[in-house]
């Protein structure tokens, strides 16, 4: 699910710009949808946050902000989604802590797993570990593995741009798996 901006948002030069680009328009239409509500600071969540497909199985401990949950999706005990949206038949197990991300359909993440602004195409497991600002490629699978680029010297990250390595002026990227891949730790 993307969407399109008429505001400049950073300068195109290089493919992850576009992934950023596309990625704030999206959290910035889930947050217009979401703060249209006129419920008052402080207030639980209820129904008007949130768009919930048929044949859901959400467990009462699990607590939905501005989500947009897909058809047939599961939820998992105190499972924490804000700001998401999920495909059709996702499964979401106990615990998953989730915030401004986009999941594809038939993908399942395990207990525990923490999934912070990234994009996840169908067909992807995750299990033991997190992902932040990062894109998971169609059918691709991270096992036990907390995958990151910040350096610890805490200078700022290179990337290979036209088959030059330039500097990225970021001090994080995240990560960017192909399709089909498999990570294990």
């Amino acid at each position: 699910t993307y969407c399109s901006t008429t505001m400049a948002l950073l300068q195109i030069t290089a493919p992850l710009h576009l992934y950023q680009a596309n990625m704030h328009a999206n959290f910035e239409a889930c947050a217009d949808r979401v703060f249209r509500g006129k419920l008052s600071p402080g207030t639980q969540s209820d129904e008007r946050w949130n768009r919930i497909g048929s044949n859901c199985s959400i467990h009462p401990t699990a607590y939905l902000e501005g989500c947009d949950i897909g058809d047939g999706s599961q939820m998992g005990a105190y499972a924490v989604l804000r700001y998401s949206t999920l495909g059709k038949r996702v499964r979401i197990a106990d615990t998953v802590n989730m915030f401004r991300s986009v999941v594809g359909e038939n993908t399942q993440i395990c207990e525990q797993h923490r999934v912070i602004m990234s994009v996840i195409y169908p067909e992807c497991f995750l299990i033991s570990g997190a992902l932040q600002f990062s894109i998971m490629g169609y059918a691709s699978g991270i096992f036990a593995a907390w995958i990151t680029d910040a350096r610890m010297d805490q200078q700022t990250l290179k990337t290979v741009v036209g088959g030059k390595i330039v500097d990225s002026g970021l001090p994080y990227l995240g990560c960017i798996m192909g399709h089909n891949a498999k990570v294990t730790a």
